[in-house]
């Protein structure tokens, strides 16, 4: 399947102040956490199976600390489809 590919759309006046963190979780499991502050600001996801996820993102100030969130739902579906009179 084709990757999810997040990125980050934030400004900090501070120039290579900002690191970001990656993670996700399907359903309400817990967060499987890909990228950990590091200063890249997307991820490409590839290994995800059918389902509903969260994404989240943490953008952190090394500087201050200071730190900020989002999540974002995504279902990720097949294009797969079963052949004529087969069923699942």
């Amino acid at each position: 399947g084709s990757p999810v590919r997040l990125e980050v759309g934030v400004r900090d006046d501070d120039a290579g102040a900002l690191v970001f963190q990656f993670a996700y979780r399907r359903g309400s499991g817990p967060w499987q956490i890909v990228s950990d502050f590091f200063d890249r600001q997307s991820y490409d996801w590839t290994t995800l199976e059918e389902g509903s996820y969260h994404f989240r993102i943490v953008a952190r100030d090394r500087l201050t600390g200071e730190s900020l969130e989002a999540m974002q739902p995504y279902t990720i579906r097949s294009r797969a489809r079963a052949p004529s009179g087969v069923s699942k």
